[in-house]
């Protein structure tokens, strides 16, 4: 998607919207994860991810943020959704929304497929809510310290047939939209709509890949102690922002290095 902005082909950028329904609050959690103030959360831990897409897509510098957060199960004291505009210095505006309580799932506008590009059955929607509520604490820990954590890339999960989706994104620029599909992306453009093939891979191998090319050398990474710093701070401000209830200006943005 950022390689077709930056093409110019579709005109200036103007907005772009990443949302993502899901289980993400019932799945076997640690005491910490369900814990704001030890960074839990879908915010910190998952909006954390969609503000990498979108300030990697709109260039890195977010002005303000606005938003509301949702803490509806009192047996999961965190935040489990939130809604977040977001205002960049480009003039770019969007919009980040996430539910993680395990209802409707945006699998179903997404192909029926999910986060590693595989079919998500729409008969398992409130299945992991209905699990967790049958267990006690010990028992969801235990779940979750076994499946923790991956000791190599052959430990990872197997690419599905399809583009992983981490929910639905879509970007609008002056002159064409763009949107994922199943084996890439759909460009709305002018004259019609074009389909570009892209590559299945697992969403973690870019990241590993990023991480082996920075120690050696190879090339520079998007993700720097700076950019991270940044979508910390965009995190942070969706809470105050909440709590407040007023916009919050942003002050340690930073422009994407590639």
């Amino acid at each position: 998607m950022r390689d077709v902005i930056q093409s110019g082909r579709l005109g200036p950028l103007r907005m772009v919207h990443t949302w993502c329904y899901n289980d993400w609050l019932y799945r076997p959690r640690l005491d910490e994860e369900l814990d704001t103030a030890q960074g839990g959360g879908v915010t910190m831990r998952q909006g954390a991810h969609q503000f990498d897409i979108l300030r990697y897509l709109a260039g890195g510098r977010v002005r303000s943020v606005r938003a509301q957060v949702g803490r509806w199960d009192s047996s999961r004291p965190t935040e489990g959704a939130h809604v977040v505009f977001l205002e960049f210095e480009n003039g770019v505006a969007a919009t980040a929304v996430y539910n993680g309580y395990d209802h409707f799932h945006t699998s179903a506008l997404t192909f029926d497929l999910g986060e590693w590009g595989h079919p998500v059955p729409r008969h398992v929607y409130g299945e992991r809510r209905r699990q967790i509520r049958a267990i006690g604490r010990k028992e969801e820990i235990h779940l979750k310290r076994n499946q923790a954590g991956y000791r190599s890339r052959e430990d990872l999960p197997s690419p599905g047939e399809h583009q992983p989706f981490f929910g639905i994104t879509l970007v609008s620029c002056e002159r064409g939209d763009i949107l994922q599909s199943p084996n890439g992306l759909l460009i709305y453009g002018e004259e019609g709509v074009e389909e570009v093939t892209l590559p299945a891979d697992t969403p973690h191998e870019r990241v590993i890949d990023e991480w082996i090319n920075a120690i050696l050398g190879i090339a520079k990474p998007v993700h720097t102690h700076a950019w991270g710093l940044a979508t910390l701070e965009v995190c942070l401000a969706v809470l105050e922002s909440a709590g407040r209830r007023k916009e919050v200006i942003l002050r340690h943005q930073v422009d994407v290095q590639a």
